[in-house]
């Protein structure tokens, strides 16, 4: 596993999907903390490609949650 952080980490909108630190911890430690050059997100934003915001680092897209549905 690399040392480096992903330098997409600061604007990364992944971040905003997740209510529940322990979710986003576990992202962080297997792709923004260590082999981020596998995350679909950071291929995506280095190659100047459109990154989803509910695009997961590995490739998966969440379900979008309509407009006004309760938490």
């Amino acid at each position: 596993m690399s040392d480096e952080e992903c330098p997409h980490m600061g604007s990364c909108e992944m971040y905003q999907l997740f209510s529940f630190a322990g979710t986003l911890a576990t992202w962080k430690i297997n792709y923004c903390t260590g082999e981020y050059a596998r995350c679909e997100r950071y291929k995506r934003a280095s190659s100047g490609r459109d990154v989803p915001v509910n695009l997961m680092p590995n490739g998966a897209l969440l379900k979008k949650k309509a407009a006004g549905a309760p938490e």
